[in-house]
């Protein structure tokens, strides 16, 4: 059926396409959204609020679009081919990134590992 094929293609661009971006999974400024948003003093700038707020956006569409990409598999198994060769560098960056900088990042990176454990054990 084509919803096979346009999945395994689907698939295929948005995994190529997150994992050349998992950087940015893990920029979590929501504590500076709500910070900079609330504050009153004379060295407010909102451009930099909106720049954080729409980084740490990014950074959940990001990890919401993993996660979708992972579940895939529970449909379409033909998708784990596509999946496959990305695996390695998925699990070491996700172990590397969730250890390092600030702990309020490392969050997107464990639940992703988590998705991806939990739908290859099925």
């Amino acid at each position: 059926s084509s919803g096979k094929a346009v999945s395994y293609e689907v698939c295929d661009l948005l995994i190529s396409f997150l994992v050349e971006h998992i950087d940015e999974v893990g920029v979590h400024g929501d504590e500076d959204c709500e910070s900079q948003a609330n504050s009153t003093t004379e060295g407010y700038n909102p451009s930099h609020s909106s720049l954080t707020c729409s980084s740490s956006k990014r950074a959940h569409h990001l990890f919401l679009l993993f996660c979708l990409d992972f579940s895939s598999l529970n449909k379409f198994p033909k998708n784990e081919i596509v999946l496959r060769p990305h695996l390695q560098k998925l699990i070491s960056e996700c172990f590397r990134r969730s250890t390092e900088g600030p702990l309020s990042g490392s969050g997107h990176y464990m639940n992703m590992l988590r998705s991806l454990f939990r739908v290859i054990t099925g």
